[in-house]
């Protein structure tokens, strides 16, 4: 997560290069997956809510608001 440009890093794990940057919420933070994968859940802190990225075609699906300023997360299968 970047907290400076409000995006999300894809990185090539081979390679160690980036693919893309997903935009996001504000000052994202912490990251969690599914188990299967599929949905990336990202706090951003700075707009109290929680991004739901599809990592399949790398866009955001949903945001869901919480809380002030969400630090902490974990997927719940």
């Amino acid at each position: 997560a970047n907290r400076g440009s409000n995006t999300l890093s894809v990185i090539e794990a081979g390679t160690h290069t980036l693919v893309r940057s997903i935009p996001t919420g504000k000052s994202p933070d912490m990251v969690a997956l599914s188990p299967n994968n599929r949905q990336i859940y990202l706090t951003n802190r700075g707009d109290d809510s929680i991004s739901v990225i599809d990592s399949v075609t790398a866009q955001v699906s949903t945001v869901i608001p919480v809380g002030e300023a969400p630090h902490g997360i974990a997927v719940r299968h």
